[in-house]
């Protein structure tokens, strides 16, 4: 007997571009059972690594807060020594660099377009936002 697993939003999606007509039909038994087999083996990477991009960003937040300087400014490299040293983060990085993704890079980007950080070069800075943006995340 064959198990069912849960389908996810990834298997969703690949149903949904099916129907649509942006996954072509396939013309074989064989190309069906492929197309078959990929959704079933889709992953939403997104759902499941939530919690631990959500303790890497707790974290990102914090390590500005700790690091901050007179001015307000912290160096990134700064930032991501401290991410580097949590193992929750170094997994992580290492799941997504199997797809291509910097870790680090993405939050920076996250936090920066979420208006929490404001980046000039290689430092960064808190806004206003981030301590709201902080609890959110906390409550998550």
């Amino acid at each position: 007997m064959t198990e069912s697993n849960e389908t996810n939003k990834a298997q969703v999606k690949m149903v949904s571009d099916a129907g649509n007509g942006l996954i072509p039909l396939p013309e074989t038994s064989f190309e069906l059972a492929e197309l078959l087999r990929c959704v079933l083996l889709a992953k939403d990477y997104e759902t499941e690594e939530a919690y631990v991009m959500n303790k890497s960003r707790i974290q990102f937040i914090k390590a500005i807060m700790q690091k901050n300087s007179v001015d307000g400014w912290v160096y990134l490299s700064e930032v991501k020594y401290r991410l580097n040293s949590r193992a929750y983060f170094k997994e992580l990085s290492a799941a997504q660099k199997q797809r291509g993704i910097d870790t680090f890079r993405a939050l920076s980007v996250e936090m920066v377009k979420s208006g929490v950080i404001k980046r000039v070069d290689s430092q960064v800075m808190l806004t206003g936002k981030a301590e709201s943006y902080l609890k959110e995340l906390q409550e998550f």
